[in-house]
């Protein structure tokens, strides 16, 4: 559910955005701060979108996703209970980092990022699922996580 707010609220903001941007076309202002309200909200337009389908975006997620891990989320049956523990029990927060990544077309038009990721010294590999990747207008894309097993 905070996914879908945080996505319906980048959504309102960009509408917010379009929305200024004609109202100031029509106020009786300065050519000088028309301009410079206009070109701020058109790159914000743009910059959002461009940071939401960015692979740091997909990297704060899966940090974010480790750091709030729980043993009660549902993950595939694939998914390794004990690596999930051990990740749980782990020092906070997580030091990770990205060791190999690869985008993979996955069931019903979302796609799935497979990570080989390094946390505290360890390596997993995690399976992300964007559930809004088909829904290419959307501001930015949504990555959760699908399964973790440990490497060897």
């Amino acid at each position: 559910m905070i996914y879908l707010l945080s996505d319906l609220g980048a959504t309102l903001g960009i509408i917010v955005l379009l929305v200024l941007l004609i109202c100031v076309l029509f106020l009786r202002i300065r050519l000088a701060k028309k301009i410079t309200i206009s070109i701020l909200a058109l790159f914000l337009i743009i910059f959002i979108p461009i940071i939401g389908h960015s692979n740091w975006n997909k990297e704060t997620r899966l940090s974010y996703e480790l750091n709030h891990l729980n043993q009660n989320d549902v993950y595939a049956p694939s998914t390794d209970p004990n690596a999930v523990k051990e990740i749980i029990n782990m020092k906070h927060p997580l030091r990770i980092k990205s060791v190999a990544s690869a985008r993979v077309p996955f069931d019903g038009g979302t796609i799935s990022s497979n990570e080989l990721v390094d946390i505290n010294g360890k390596r997993f590999k995690i399976e992300l699922a964007c559930y809004v990747y088909p829904l290419n207008f959307t501001p930015y894309e949504t990555w959760e996580i699908n399964n973790i097993t440990e490497s060897k």
